[in-house]
């Protein structure tokens, strides 16, 4: 090609091709030429195309850069990694700018109208959420907005072996934990969401964990459709929100097609049409998405839950189109790993305190309808105020199932225990009285001119809590789908004289989602609540379990993990509920090993309120305090205090709490867990006493545990905290003063010295 001068028009550099172009001047440098214009005067190329690739404003095929660097005698492989990186960071330009391009909305007030497919998918959703079956209850369903207390959630903290408690020997950054230590450190979901892109939020069974992402869910939803005003968004990033159980992201395929498919599993008939993967592969209408998934401790197979959480891992990254809020129970941190990144907070979902409770209580009272909802109110926190009961309440769950049964039965004790909590309510459901209807009875009239239909229904209404059972030990143990179980086991069971007759599959199905336990989703089932299915599936466990508990050593190791625990402690209890089974012998199991583990399930065992012989529960708590005065910090201290502060069926308990609170030659931290103990299970003006004893001597990580015990003890309580925060922040900044004059002193003695 004939040689020439480039063209006259001004072209953009790109910084990202700057390599490549310093690579081709040393190159024709070396060849002998001294200029462009010179080399191009060969005719081998055309001008424009060689004056871009050294003015870094044009990036050639690699095929037409090898040539280049031939006709230069240069390699032609040297010049491919530099190619390489030019290429993928002109890419990644090119992408960029596109991105900024796209339609971004960044407040509540530039939110365009939502799309037909956006409008069908956010409509199905703030109708689907999760709520008791307050109709089969027999109790007004209440309006979730008008019930629904704003939880709070704390900042998971990193366990601190190097963590120093004496004030001599601390840094600066003892300034800063004692701020962030103090009792506003507790914040809501919202003000997370405001510190971090994505939250993982951990808490036990029961805890509003699922309450807590339907209620964000449903506000985030109505807002999109105009239904709410954004004056009070709980958000500023205007998100779209997408809420999904964890169990429904086990599709296959891209990112997307798995979200619209959990979309379709989440809110079946509610959907007008199932949502096109497309909608979610980014943004939509210029707005992220907010995905709440929701119980990923229920996938079953560990490696299953595994690829879930690395694929929300991946796409948490930063500058997604994609914000996370995943809850679960608590699992073991390698699990949890890939998700604790920079823009990843981490936060526990803190149960009801007293105000909480009240609140609830008074919302609650009130949505029933009650001739006198004040006085109602105050008997239920009077009945709620003492005992295990006092503790059990301050879970969400516990204190709904609590409040559906003073409504339903107010001449009848509150049940004391979890265990009793969970049968009562599963009784009201599962039972063949509500109110006065007798659901036998009125099937006997409908198809009292269909012999052959009756039997069938009659049959199927009387398997329902053997196939709820079935169904139960499925949900826990595999990721298969409930309503074909449910089918499987009543083919297989069905009697010779039962003729399954013709759309006895609809009968089936009607039956369980009329029991309450069980919710549909499309045309699948899921459990209202993971641990309802717990406990069912831990009765019937119990019920085949023989007298002397032989497989003992396979639920100990179930009751030894985390994720497990609640399910064993259910089928232990149970066990121990019926006739001629001894709990004694599997706590004597339990205590003959050394294994911290095993002594705190014990402990836990008696914490359900489960009976034990009294010399077998003397060992227990002796071996409890010897494990809190003698181990570290991080080898059970925090559990047996947290299993002791549990036993509130044993007196000698709460006496030996308050003396090791008392007792100045144990440890600061240590006197300050057996206070968080003491004060669950006493909750009275000593625990007050004893906390402002306690105060002027705590520092750093003893002031966040003294902050928890303040704010289930009260304001008083809570503004003394906070004045000893402040006053270790003082003598922080005092002490830094004094080793900054230190210095300075001992600097101008040496600077003396040599000067002599």
């Amino acid at each position: 090609m004939p040689g020439g001068r480039p063209s006259k028009g001004k072209q953009q550099q790109y910084p990202e091709l700057e390599e490549l172009a310093s690579w081709f001047h040393r190159a024709l440098t070396a060849a002998g030429y001294g200029s462009v214009h010179e080399f191009l005067g060969r005719g081998l190329f055309e001008k424009n195309a060689v004056y871009g690739v050294f003015g870094a404003t044009r990036l050639l095929t690699l095929e037409s850069t090898q040539s280049l660097a031939v006709a230069l005698r240069r390699n032609p492989a040297q010049v491919v990694p530099i190619w390489t990186r030019a290429k993928e960071a002109r890419d990644r330009a090119v992408l960029a700018a596109q991105r900024a391009e796209e339609p971004r909305v960044t407040s509540w007030a530039e939110i365009p109208m939502p799309s037909l497919a956006l409008r069908n998918l956010l409509e199905a959703q703030s109708s689907s959420v999760e709520s008791l079956p307050y109709e089969l209850l027999a109790v007004r369903e209440p309006v979730l907005s008008t019930v629904y207390v704003r939880q709070q959630v704390r900042a998971r903290a990193l366990p601190d072996r190097t963590h120093r408690e004496d004030p001599a020997v601390t840094d600066v950054g003892v300034k800063e934990r004692a701020k962030s230590n103090a009792p506003r450190a507790v914040i809501s979901i919202p003000d997370a969401l405001e510190q971090h892109d994505h939250l993982l939020v951990i808490g036990e069974p029961g805890a509003g964990k699922s309450t807590m992402s339907s209620y964000l869910a449903r506000s985030l939803s109505r807002l999109w459709l105009l239904e709410d005003s954004a004056v009070n968004a709980p958000i500023t990033e205007p998100l779209v929100p997408l809420r999904v159980p964890a169990r429904s992201l086990d599709g296959s395929g891209s990112w997307s097609a798995v979200l619209a498919e959990a979309a379709c599993r989440s809110f079946g008939r509610s959907l007008l049409q199932d949502p096109d993967p497309g909608l979610f592969a980014d943004r939509v209408q210029g707005a992220r998405w907010l995905i709440l998934v929701d119980g990923l401790d229920e996938i079953p197979d560990p490696r299953l839950r595994g690829e879930v959480i690395r694929s929300v891992a991946q796409h948490a990254r930063p500058g997604s189109d994609y914000r996370f809020v995943v809850t679960t129970r608590d699992l073991p941190e390698s699990e949890l790993a890939p998700l604790h990144t920079s823009n990843t907070g981490s936060y526990t979902i803190q149960p009801f305190g007293r105000p909480e409770l009240e609140e609830f209580a008074s919302l609650w009272f009130t949505a029933q309808q009650v001739s006198y909802p004040s006085a109602e109110t105050d008997r239920f926190l009077r009945e709620t105020s003492e005992g295990r009961l006092r503790e059990l309440v301050r879970n969400p769950l516990l204190a709904a199932i609590a409040a559906v049964s003073a409504v339903k039965e107010p001449d009848r004790s509150l049940p004391a225990s979890r265990i009793s909590l969970y049968d009562r309510f599963c009784t009201y459901l599962a039972g063949d009285r509500r109110g006065n209807r007798n659901p036998l009875a009125q099937l006997r009239r409908h198809y009292e001119d269909d012999p052959e239909r009756l039997d069938c229904v009659q049959w199927l209404h009387r398997s329902r809590s053997e196939v709820l059972s079935a169904l139960a030990r499925r949900w826990l143990e595999s990721q298969g789908t409930l309503w074909q179980a449910a089918v499987e086991w009543t083919r297989e069971r069905a009697p010779e004289d039962v003729t399954l007759v013709e759309g006895w599959r609809d009968h089936l199905w009607e039956g369980l989602v009329g029991t309450g336990l069980l919710v549909a989703r499309g045309t699948e089932l899921r459990f209202l609540h993971q641990s309802f299915a717990e406990f069912l599936s831990a009765k019937s466990h119990a019920d085949t379990v023989g007298d002397d508990f032989d497989e003992v050593e396979t639920w100990i190791r179930r009751g030894l993990q985390e994720a497990e625990r609640t399910f064993a402690l259910f089928t232990f209890a149970l066990w121990a509920a019926r006739p001629g089974h001894d709990m004694g012998t599997v706590v004597d199991r339990l205590l003959s090993s050394l294994d911290s583990r095993r002594l705190l399930l014990a402990g836990r065992l008696m914490a359900e309120g489960v009976a034990v012989p009294d010399d077998v529960a003397v060992r227990v708590i002796d071996r409890l305090f010897a494990l809190v005065r003698n181990v570290g910090d991080h080898d059970g201290a925090a559990e047996g205090f947290e299993v002791l502060g549990a036993l509130f069926d044993h007196l000698s308990v709460s006496a030996r709490l308050d003396a090791l609170t008392s007792d100045p030659n144990v440890q600061i931290s240590r006197r300050v867990s057996a206070l968080g103990a003491f004060e669950r299970l006493r909750g009275d003006e000593r625990a007050e006493l004893l906390l402002a004893e306690l105060l002027p001597s705590v520092y750093a990580k003893a002031l966040r545990q003294c902050a928890q015990i303040a704010v289930r003890l009260g304001p008083a309580a809570v503004e003394l905290t906070r004045q000893r925060a402040l006053r270790m922040v003082a003598e922080q900044d005092s002490d830094t003063s004094d080793r900054t004059r230190r210095c300075r002193g001992d600097a101008g003695s040496r600077a003396g010295d040599r000067r002599s």
